[in-house]
């Protein structure tokens, strides 16, 4: 919930599921787990965070045309 619709780009859109957006916004634990995949970002975080495709388990950074390109992990997890 919330954000700026300024934010609405492919390159910083996911889908999820109502659950998983519902424990990311209300669980810290959720939250904590969600920035570190990259499904939840600060708004000082650029659009070119490497995020965590769960049932590949790869990581891609999302581009404005909507695909997705093969990346690593952000640095943080390195």
């Amino acid at each position: 919930m919330g954000g700026s619709i300024k934010l609405d780009r492919q390159d910083n859109l996911i889908r999820v599921c109502s659950r998983y957006n519902f424990e990311m916004e209300s669980n810290p634990k959720t939250a904590a787990e969600a920035r570190e995949r990259g499904h939840k970002l600060g708004s000082w975080d650029g659009f070119d965070t490497p995020i965590l495709d769960v049932g590949l388990g790869k990581w891609f950074i999302l581009t404005n045309d909507g695909r997705k390109v093969p990346s690593g992990p952000p640095m943080f997890l390195i």
